[in-house]
């Protein structure tokens, strides 16, 4: 009977504890993914001003790639999404943008 009650009192806590920790994660994900799209878009106006390209240009993700400091970046989001790179004079953008993984200026 007490190993019921215990077990009982653990479910509880789990039921209170997990939803808070999901939502910590999302949070933690979000703000990695922004940090990561004003990166990419510092880096591909640097790679532009380099290589005198006009705004409509849309540079590939090899071609921004040597400016990136971490070489851990990769084209992918925290939390699954994808970078889109976009003409210099738009934002990147990721594909889970409707979970407000965009720039906001």
């Amino acid at each position: 009977m007490e190993i019921m009650v215990v077990v009982g009192i653990l479910g509880i806590a789990m039921m209170i504890a997990l939803p808070n920790m999901f939502k910590a994660r999302d949070t933690a994900q979000n703000k990695i993914c922004i940090s990561n799209l004003r990166l990419i878009d510092r880096v591909k106006q640097q790679w532009a001003f380099e290589n005198n390209q006009g705004e409509a240009t849309t540079p590939a993700y090899s071609d921004i790639r040597p400016y990136l400091p971490d070489q851990a970046l990769n084209s992918y989001c925290p939390a699954s999404g994808l970078y889109l790179i976009r003409p210099l004079n738009r934002d990147p953008l990721c594909t889970l943008w409707r979970r407000g993984h965009l720039i906001v200026n």
